[in-house]
């Protein structure tokens, strides 16, 4: 019996102790599942002390937190007063803290309040009631007078913040990566805000010039992030505002200008009571830094030195491995530094066989990478090229300054080779002048004795070849005047002529296609496919065959006005034709090379009717 007694009471402690742990583990638990439901109340007077003719103005204010239904005041004993009017103003923010959201209810009532007598009156406590909790306001004594006393307003009392509290809390920070550098150098500025307060809003009002500096922008804030940071043994909340690279461009030594914000921070109120608070508004402006620039050494005079301060690291890179003569190919040339790549617009590429090259486009990109900015530049090149062989393409030398080592350093670029085949290509040289010689030179005689001086010479007026001479010479001038307008007509013409007879050569081209087709000179009738629809498209679009890509296609057939349907079907035949360029002899058929050429046929038809649609509108539309 006490064996079981024993038990029991073992039992009943173990079980105290387990109830006491999950209920230690579970309430708090529950109080951080939603923000705590909080309300207040306080009421105030417009003046303590008022006349007969005064009105007193009687003010509650009701502050919630988290409460959907706010339940309105109960008024004390107000018999000595006769109630004027009364009115109700409610204001509501929203929060959200580590994912919770807190709604904040701010409620003032207003009564206005005629004193019956003279006298001093106690205004009891005004309460609300919720969940069965009385809250309730401290009384307030007014005294009456008679005649009219002169008050003040009915704000609120409130305590001024402490500014200096908030500047230690709320600062604006600016790191420079580097603050002695040489002319040309990079510094790496990030700008961030520290705050220890809470922010409403931060807005932009002034932007440093960095003058005498060359600015790269690298990131823009248009919404604050924020996360934790710890600095100088402080905790801290921050948000990245901005990030700059900046480049001196001459030695010297420079205050940089600094970053202005104007930052809305919410105060809370003094009061023990009060969920609510306050914005305040205030200009934050970020740390001076001074950067000293030094001058670089003076190069060689035998080296062409790119101003390039930094690292530098350059590559080439090519689209096809093999190509034919006359056709086009893509080529890169990127460089990646730390330097102001901006300073180089076309370094140029160099060939080993004879070609045409053009700078068709730079792609321009930016690298984060600790406390460095590597900018990438990539030129790409379209190639041309006019002889067949072994094509080997380089860069030229890049001379920059390496600021770690104090030198000036050469980077070359490791060349890369493409093969051309197919005929060579070579060009008349068109006959630009004549080539004039004097045939005699006229000797003429003076006597000494000027007194006995005589013309011994025949009137060249009085002799007819003279007037033949100079009428063989006007018609001349003018034949040659009349040319030289029919030619210089023809040329502006030149670019209409090839418009409209675009079709016509395109169709002699065809001829020629399925002549060699019937031959079985397969390669030749493909490569002629892929020259006739994009001399086709050249003459319609006023350009050279050669500028005619397929990169810059689309960019073509959408200024010549071509629907989006044709469009891609012409695409899709270059694209065609420009890989059976490069496809094996073997994977070369009749029927295929037959089917693209129908393809290409009836599209130009399309492209004409189309065309013609266009004009005969534009025509109808004139009229």
């Amino acid at each position: 019996m006490k064996k079981k007694i024993g038990n029991h009471k073992k039992f009943s402690a173990f079980s105290i102790y387990l109830i006491f742990g999950i209920t230690s583990l579970v309430a708090p638990l529950c109080q951080t599942a939603h923000p705590a439901e909080q309300i207040s109340i306080k009421a105030y007077v417009n003046s303590n002390t008022i006349g007969m003719l005064d009105t007193l103005e009687l003010k509650v204010t009701v502050e919630s937190q988290n409460i959907m239904r706010v339940p309105s005041p109960r008024l004390p004993d107000l018999s000595n007063f006769l109630k004027i009017d009364s009115s109700t103003q409610t204001s509501t923010t929203l929060s959200i803290i580590n994912g919770k959201t807190i709604r904040k209810k701010k409620i003032v009532h207003t009564y206005r309040l005629q004193p019956k007598k003279t006298g001093e009156y106690i205004i009891g406590p005004v309460t609300i009631t919720y969940k069965g909790q009385i809250y309730s306001t401290t009384p307030i004594k007014v005294t009456v007078v008679e005649g009219h006393v002169e008050r003040g307003s009915a704000e609120e009392p409130s305590a001024a913040p402490d500014l200096r509290n908030i500047t230690e809390n709320l600062f604006l920070k600016v790191t420079p990566s580097e603050k002695e550098v040489y002319e040309g150098e990079q510094i790496f500025l990030t700008y961030k805000l520290y705050t220890q307060v809470e922010i409403d809003s931060v807005s932009l009002k002034e932007n440093p010039d960095y003058n005498g500096f060359y600015r790269k922008e690298i990131f823009n804030a248009n919404r604050l992030n924020f996360q934790r940071e710890t600095l100088n043994d402080k905790e801290y909340e921050t948000s990245l505002i901005k990030k700059v690279t900046i480049f001196p461009l001459k030695p010297g030594e420079y205050k940089l200008e600094p970053l202005v914000l104007e930052a809305t921070v919410l105060l809370q109120n003094e009061e023990i009571f009060s969920v609510f608070s306050r914005p305040y508004t205030l200009t934050l402006t970020s740390n001076d830094v001074v950067i000293k620039v030094k001058q670089l050494p003076n190069p060689e005079s035998r080296i062409n030195f790119s101003y390039i301060v930094g690292t530098l690291e350059t590559s080439l890179s090519k689209r096809e491995q093999t190509i034919r003569t006359g056709s086009p190919s893509t080529v890169y040339l990127t460089l990646r530094s730390t330097g102001n790549l901006s300073l180089i617009s076309d370094p140029g590429i160099i060939t080993s066989l004879k070609a045409r090259t053009y700078l068709s486009d730079t792609i321009e990109d930016v690298i984060e990478q600790k406390d460095k900015v590597y900018f990438i530049k990539k030129f790409e090149y379209t190639i041309i090229p006019e002889q067949n062989g072994e094509l080997r393409i380089s860069a030229p030398e890049f001379y920059y300054f390496d600021p770690v080592e104090r030198k000036y350093k050469k980077r070359e670029t490791v060349p890369i080779s493409i093969r051309v085949v197919g005929p060579d290509i070579s060009y008349e040289r068109q006959l630009l002048g004549r080539e004039q010689r004097l045939t005699g030179v006229i000797f003429n005689y003076i006597k000494p004795d000027v007194k006995s001086l005589k013309n011994t010479g025949s009137v060249l007026t009085s002799s007819p070849i003279f007037y033949i001479t100079h009428a063989i010479g006007i018609i001349t001038l003018l034949i040659l005047f009349f040319f030289k307008i029919k030619s210089e007509k023809l040329h502006e013409d030149i670019k209409l002529y090839r418009y409209k007879k675009a079709k016509n050569i395109a169709s002699r081209s065809f001829k020629n296609i399925r002549h060699l087709m019937d031959e079985s000179k397969l390669i030749d009738a493909r490569e002629l496919i892929y020259n006739t629809l994009r001399e086709y498209i050249a003459n319609k679009s006023g350009l050279k065959p050669q500028e005619i890509t397929i990169k810059k296609l689309p960019e073509v057939l959408t200024h010549l006005g071509i629907s989006d349907e044709i469009k891609k079907d012409v695409i899709k035949v270059m694209n065609t034709c420009y890989e059976e360029r490069f496809s094996p002899v073997k994977d070369t058929n009749k029927e295929k090379i037959k089917d693209i050429t129908d393809k290409t046929v009836a599209l130009i038809d399309k492209i004409e009717l189309e065309l013609k649609e266009k004009n005969f509108s534009r025509q109808k539309y004139k009229l």
